[in-house]
């Protein structure tokens, strides 16, 4: 009898965070199959033997897929109606898993996917979903005009500063929880393997609701993200640049080239007005930040991309 729920989770060097994964699906949804997909890290003997305590599928690769094209490998294994994509960094501390599924169960005839809230191993909450990029909602967000709205409009808008409280549809959740129909997920043709990190939780969102399955954000529950535990070790703080390469891929993608150039416009202007502040008070590494995002905004997209070749 095939399971409810697949969870795939895509690991790189990360063998001690997935233990804390799969310890608490194992304590709060020991009934679900999961299916870890490792891509060629060096403490891969340490994640075979939590696989093998907590009972999970291992799919060891020979080569860093990343995290798109490793999602894929998992969904293809998979035999769950649902198919959750859980980051490696995450852990449960009580049954949102269990609820979630039943709120999706109850969405589903409206929406193609689920995420949750976010939440910090301080408690604080992370951004956990977010808005299409486009040049008004850009500079709102950019130049924090944003602040300004009404809390119920930034929530409409979904926001970074949105009422996270608040459950409703969104453009795109987070990769860190995306609860997934396997038939949706088939239907938008899994997660696009042009993006190596970064970028294709939007991806996925927007070929969702393209076909007519919105996504829903979910205040019902949560789940602990560390945050960025592999991406820190591969880029460093150079992480923001690949953030920046993503968008432009799905800016290159789905919008227009005169939408991509506005975006391009806002997000110049607006490091470097920070750039600038930022040096007149005298912080240094903070300028030194925003000259990487300008540096990355200006670079051509075919040079970054080829960073992760």
């Amino acid at each position: 009898m095939a399971p409810e729920l697949s969870v795939i989770i895509v690991t790189w060097n990360c063998a001690q965070q997935a233990e804390a994964c799969l310890q608490s699906l194992s304590r709060f949804y020991p009934d679900g199959e999961v299916i870890v997909v490792d891509n060629a890290s060096a403490d891969l003997d340490a994640l075979r033997v939590s696989c093998t305590r907590y009972g999970a599928t291992l799919l060891a690769q020979r080569d860093n897929l990343g995290f798109a094209a490793g999602n894929n490998v998992g969904a293809r294994h998979a035999h769950g109606r649902d198919l959750l994509f859980l980051n490696p960094d995450t852990y449960f501390t009580d049954d949102s898993l269990p609820r979630a599924l039943q709120a999706f169960a109850q969405l589903r005839p409206h929406y193609g996917a689920l995420g949750c809230r976010l939440l910090g191993e301080d408690g604080a909450l992370q951004k956990s979903c977010s808005f299409f990029p486009t040049a008004g909602r850009e500079v709102l967000d950019k130049f924090y005009l944003s602040r300004l709205l009404p809390q119920g409009l930034r929530t409409r808008l979904s926001l970074p500063n949105r009422n996270y409280a608040r459950s409703g549809p969104v453009d795109w959740i987070m990769g860190a929880f995306v609860l997934v129909g396997r038939e949706d997920f088939e239907r938008a043709g899994g997660w696009t393997e042009d993006y190596f990190m970064y970028g294709e939780d939007m991806d996925l969102c927007f070929k969702l609701n393209r076909l007519g399955r919105p996504v829903y954000y979910w205040a019902g529950g949560s789940v602990v993200h560390a945050h960025n535990v592999s991406a820190a070790k591969r880029y460093g703080d150079r992480r923001i640049v690949r953030v920046i390469a993503s968008t432009r891929l799905f800016l290159q993608k789905y919008g227009t080239q005169g939408r991509a150039a506005r975006i391009r416009r806002i997000n110049l202007v607006s490091f470097r007005l920070k750039r600038l502040a930022c040096r007149l008070a005298g912080r240094h590494d903070a300028a030194k930040y925003y000259g990487t995002c300008i540096a990355a905004w200006r670079e051509e997209l075919s040079a970054l991309l080829a960073q992760d070749a």
